[in-house]
């Protein structure tokens, strides 16, 4: 009990903290009234980009009114998953000013995660960044990327949009973890923003301030960071990287001069540890999410002498904050950081389990109200009902407080200190965690007969999550973690995953959970200690150090046994002090046992940096490559019958694409020739005319139109990379009832761009192709791939298993590895799928034309510029584009030739040595020399002349050491000869007579200059 004094201090004294901020505004409203105050002042800082506050409110307002037209109307979810970037600041004003509500959604999410979010909260319409496409499979979805519709907003005025928003209507809502597996999507108010950066009196915000924005998107700290600086004229500075680093971050820092930072509580740490002296500008520091260490709480206290030093508290459901500490004397803070006192605004309350108030000094239950408070979790009126409940403490009409789950209490001066929680739920790196969540997904895995989740912290200040699992012999710690991956967020996959007979029991018969707390002891206990080489033995006592193990196996992952993104940068620092050369951060998360990791970082100090990074970004395709072979489950639910025969011998309707392109267009030629249907031409274009011109042009350039072409040509406007292949879906259904065939020629055919660059053409484009072929009816698909997709080495048949080629040497071929396999699942759920394999394709048999990008025609072109030709021994295929085209259209006519891999090439090979002799034939004057000295020639010259030809060369040679390069691979085209055999098809040899008529071509365009 406690006395009326004591009461009037604790409820009424400690809460009175109203401020006169502008509590009616929405936030719309005072960003508004901010850009008329600021309009030239810089509102944001990407990179190299730097955007006005003009600027950025009249993109926003253009994009505001595109979502109108779209039909996103006031008071609706929309989605928005992207990294960092000036993108998202401009998705989450557009869709307030239309009165919107966004929900951040971190694409990593598993996906049933992210599908939850996206039924939940009804959502239709997702902003989304590029390289996220396709990844929220939901046909129901639609996706608008803004990079995509640039020329869409440019239409668009800039003008504010005349939209009331009440301060009370949602502005956002952030989705936290749920007891059971089930998430729980916070309602904040705009009000609860305002009342968090206006007016307070915890922090003194200036228009000359620059803060950091560092958080992830799904991260509260991210609605202090960006309304912060934005609704108060401040700029708001992006941090570029997907990992924090701290040398990156202190860079930054330094770079722009930032003066505002929030950091999670171990990043904290980390900072002060490595960078402290980047913090000195600081005015205002904060830590957040969990409790601050107080020996990283002094020593910022005494380095940082012109630093606000802050820690602060909040629970999401009442808007980031709720309570904060500056830090005054480091003796203040002996027995602990405290968490502070209430916001201005805000009320807290200390109660007993009969919601009474506790004494001063007693812990109990933090209970908070005032303006900051949530509405409620989204469609869980139970769960709201519970936590969300009247606050009797207020004069208010209709206030209502948050039950925290939070143990806390009092210290005699008002601030406040924290105890823990009540239940399982903690906060670890920022993120809240819930404990039986985990178990819940757990206990659902196959084999599992118990388990428990436990918070252990055997090195002070840092947490850790560590599951224990008894079950089934078959069980491994790999594979319970691979299946967990795939029901919860990266955050909460425990640090630790340990398999035991039994979980230890203590005397009252109940788990033992002191015991368990030493996952590092029980994980050293019987590990054997195999390291077989000096190299091993010095990462193994670099890990045994930053893990603090006994043993270190060579097997051992680093991020099974106790590590995470954190310490893999300690790691990475240590090292590169023992070894005296800069570590890379990344390698031990490409190559995370300690036998890879020491044999790359062995290999790295004899060779170069950036060789290494190149091995890292290829071998990162081949660790994840399982996890890209996805197709969407609704393909292929339609029971369909066989295709008729006459879809393959005499097809009305074809649908072609890539039409555009070098194969395509010669594809569409023969098509016209060989058969009476319309072509149905998918083309990237702004009107059907454009598309069609479009399509005449690249005939017209190969020299292979005819008038009579026109009226059997149909363009279908569309995108290999978005959706239903860009076209409007009553127009994607109309086609799936009419055509008769489908042949995929379109893709992004470039040898030097990455994997992730190429996936969305060449990966989704195949997904939606596949669409197209498996909905009204069954239409065989006609898919041209590469004999890329396999290693170079070995006999390899067209039936050959994709699964043994594990180096493919670019992001082309891998994007076609994993489209061929996307086709395999296809195969199974019903589709009629014929693979045809091409290699080099070269111009025309008949006149010679071609394309100028092709890598033989840069080489050529390099070699008369340079007047020296390189002495490299490689053989390859050459087949003419024409012969290919018509070889393809040949069999796709045969029903009893689909679902059968072709490798679809002139057979007879020619060594580059024997064309260079044909081009000193044709009156080039051409030195031999070694390909070395050739190449570096080649840059040299490339850079001085600043030859954009040569320049591509360059780039292309850089991705392949020609000196070394030997084809040992002899492909089979078994299936091609056979289905060819009754045709007029020939594959010619490449003679001296057949590559002058090129060289003629070449020089005609003005490609090659005469000799």
């Amino acid at each position: 009990m406690i006395d009326k004094k004591e009461y009037q201090k604790i409820i009424v004294e400690w809460n009175d903290n109203k401020t006169n901020y502008p509590r009616n505004s929405s936030v719309k409203e005072l960003f508004e009234e901010i850009v008329e105050k600021y309009p030239d002042k810089i509102a944001l800082i990407f990179k190299d980009q730097k955007l006005t506050y003009r600027n950025l409110n009249e993109i926003a307002n253009q994009f505001a009114r595109y979502l109108q037209d779209i039909g996103v109307s006031k008071q609706e979810f929309v989605g928005i998953s992207m990294d960092k970037s000036i993108d998202f600041i401009i998705g989450i004003l557009a869709i307030l000013k239309v009165g919107g509500i966004y929900v951040p959604i971190d694409a990593n999410y598993p996906d049933e995660r992210k599908q939850f979010i996206i039924h939940d909260g009804k959502i239709k319409v997702l902003i989304i960044q590029e390289n996220f496409l396709n990844k929220f499979s939901n046909e129901h979805l639609k996706e608008v990327c803004l990079t995509k519709i640039k020329s869409k907003l440019s239409q668009c005025s800039k003008e504010n949009l005349k939209i009331d928003v009440n301060p009370l209507d949602i502005a956002y809502v952030n989705y936290t973890s749920g007891t059971t597996g089930v998430h729980k999507g916070v309602e904040v108010y705009n009000r609860g923003i305002i009342r968090l950066i206006k007016n307070t009196n915890w922090i003194n915000i200036l228009a000359e301030d620059c803060f950091l924005q560092i958080a992830n998107i799904s991260f509260d700290a991210t609605t202090f960071e960006v309304w912060g600086a934005l609704l108060n004229g401040a700029t708001l500075c992006i941090y570029p990287f997907d990992k924090i680093i701290p040398h990156k971050v202190a860079e930054l820092l330094d770079k722009e001069k930032i003066t505002q930072a929030i950091f999670t509580a171990k990043i904290f740490n980390i900072i002060i540890d490595e960078q402290v002296g980047s913090l000195k500008n600081l005015r205002y520091l904060q830590s957040v999410g969990e409790v601050m260490s107080i020996a990283y709480a002094k020593k910022a206290f005494n380095e940082l002498h012109n630093t606000k030093i802050i820690n602060g508290y909040g629970p999401t459901e009442n808007t980031t904050f709720t309570t904060t500490y500056t830090i005054n004397s480091i003796n203040d803070i002996e027995d602990g950081v405290p968490i502070g006192k209430p916001i201005s605004n805000t009320s807290v309350y200390i109660l007993d389990q009969n919601m009474k108030p506790v004494p001063i000094g007693v812990t109990g239950e933090l209970y908070t109200g005032g303006d900051g408070v949530a509405k409620g979790y989204l469609n869980q009126k139970e769960l709201t009902e519970k936590a969300f409940i009247k606050d009797p403490f207020s004069e208010e009409i209709g206030s209502i407080m948050y039950r925290t789950g939070d143990l806390a209490c009092f210290l005699p001066d008002g601030n406040i200190l924290f105890k823990g929680r009540i239940d399982k739920q903690i906060k670890i790196r920022g993120f809240r965690i819930e404990l039986k969540e985990i178990e819940a997904v757990t206990k659902k895995i196959e084999g599992v007969l118990d388990c428990v989740c436990i918070v252990c912290e055997e090195i002070p200040g840092q947490k850790q999550l560590a599951l224990y699992v008894e079950g089934q012999k078959e069980l491994t710690s790999e594979k319970l973690r691979e299946i967990i991956s795939l029901k919860l967020p990266h955050y909460s996959i425990p640090d630790y995953i340990i398999v035991m007979d039994k979980l230890p029991l203590n005397s009252s018969g109940k788990i033992d959970r002191y015991v368990l707390s030493f996952p590092r002891k029980i994980l050293s206990k019987e590990k054997p200690q195999r390291l077989k080489s000096s190299f091993e033995q010095i990462i193994a006592k670099q890990w045994k150090s930053i893990l603090k193990l006994e043993k270190i196996d060579r097997e051992d992952n680093f991020f099974y046994i106790g590590g995470d993104s954190i310490t893999a940068v300690e790691l990475a620092t240590l090292l590169s002090k023992e070894l005296k050369k800069e570590i890379p951060d990344d390698v031990i998360f490409e190559f995370p046992t300690l036998k890879e990791y020491a044999k790359k970082i062995e290999e790295f100090l004899m060779s170069t940096k950036d060789q290494l990074k190149k091995e890292i970004l290829h071998n990162q395709f081949w660790t994840w490559r399982d996890k890209e072979i996805w197709l969407d489950p609704e393909i292929g639910k339609e029971k369909l019958s066989i295709p008729k025969e006459t879809q393959f011998t005499n097809p009305q309707n074809i649908f072609l694409t890539g039409s555009s392109g070098f194969v395509g267009s010669f594809t569409l030629k023969s098509l016209l020739d060989n058969t009476k249907a319309k072509i149905y031409c998918h083309v990237r274009a702004d009107s059907t005319q454009e598309g069609f011109l479009r399509i005449k042009s690249k005939m017209i350039e190969y020299e292979i139109w005819k008038e009579t072409y026109s009226d059997r040509i149909v363009p279908i406007i569309g995108n290999l990379e978005e959706k239903l292949l860009g076209i409007e879906p009553k127009i994607f259904e109309k086609l799936a009832e009419k055509i008769d065939s489908v042949f995929h020629v379109g893709a992004n055919v470039n040898h030097v761009l990455s994997y992730e660059t190429l996936k969305l053409s060449n990966v989704f484009g195949t997904q939606e192709i596949i669409r197209l072929s498996m909905k009204k009816k069954n239409k065989p698909l006609h898919y041209v791939s590469t004999i890329d997709v396999f290693e170079a080495n070995g006999r390899i048949n067209e039936e050959e298993d994709l699964l043994k080629s594990q180096n493919l040497s670019t992001g082309y071929a891998e994007s076609k590895w994993v489209a061929e396999k996307i086709i395999q699942i296809a195969r199974t759920r019903g589709l009629f799928v014929s693979i045809y394999r091409l290699a080099r394709v070269m111009g025309s048999s008949n006149n010679g034309s071609g394309p100028i990008s092709d890598f033989l025609w840069r080489m050529v072109q390099a070699c008369i510029y340079l007047k020296s030709i390189p002495l490299i021994s490689i053989k390859e295929s050459m087949t003419p584009v024409d012969l290919t085209a018509n070889a393809l259209v040949y069999i796709s006519k045969k029903p009893d030739c689909i679902d059968k891999e072709y490798h679809l090439f002139n057979s007879k090979k020619i060594n580059y040595q024997q064309l260079f002799k044909f081009m000193q034939i044709y009156g080039y004057e051409l030195k031999e020399m070694d390909f070395k000295l050739w190449e570096s020639k080649l840059i040299q010259e490339s850079k001085k002349e600043r030859n954009t030809q040569l320049l591509a060369m360059a780039a292309l040679l850089s991705k392949h050491d020609l000196s070394t390069f030997s084809q040992t691979s002899d492909f089979i085209c078994s299936n091609a000869k056979k289905a060819l055999q009754d045709s007029s098809i020939v594959w010619p040899d490449i003679d001296e007579q057949l590559f002058k008529m090129y060289l003629d071509y070449y020089i005609k365009i003005g490609f090659l200059p005469k000799p």
